[in-house]
């Protein structure tokens, strides 16, 4: 699972490493190291590219559990609808998650400067079929 956000020179890195550590399960969100990669954007402006990688089970098992509790049924229906633009071939989940509502502990999709969150399956599902009814029985979609 890669867990990543820009943050923008405007912004307080601090409030976007707790942003990103909230949507993370709380007994795990320590434990994660961020790093940082500057980058230059499309005017020059300096971006700082806040990255994690996680490859722990136990830690993945509960970020599942907390997101599927945390998102709306409105917002599984949207994830339901758009599923197929959202997996990509090797069975990975791509979702965006609002940077300002994790900020204030809440999980919830966006698309403006959001969370990025991926999350890719162990075993890879056969088909786009099976891993969608896969998602869907992680209570995610």
């Amino acid at each position: 699972m890669d867990v990543s956000s820009f943050i923008h020179v405007t912004e307080d890195p601090n409030k976007v490493i707790t942003a990103c550590r909230n949507v993370l399960p709380l007994d795990y969100a320590e434990e994660i190291t961020f790093e940082c990669r500057n980058l230059l954007g499309h005017y020059n402006n300096p971006i700082t590219l806040l990255k994690a990688r996680i490859k722990n089970k136990q830690f993945l098992d509960a970020f599942i559990i907390n997101l599927s509790e945390s998102l709306s049924e409105v917002e599984k229906t949207y994830l339901s609808s758009d599923v197929s633009r959202r997996i990509d071939n090797g069975g990975a989940l791509y979702l965006r998650l609002d940077k300002q509502e994790a900020f204030l502990g809440r999980m919830k999709l966006s698309n403006e400067d959001p969370i990025r969150v991926s999350i890719k399956l162990l075993r890879f599902r056969k088909s786009l079929e099976e891993t969608i009814a896969f998602y869907r029985s992680l209570g995610i979609l």
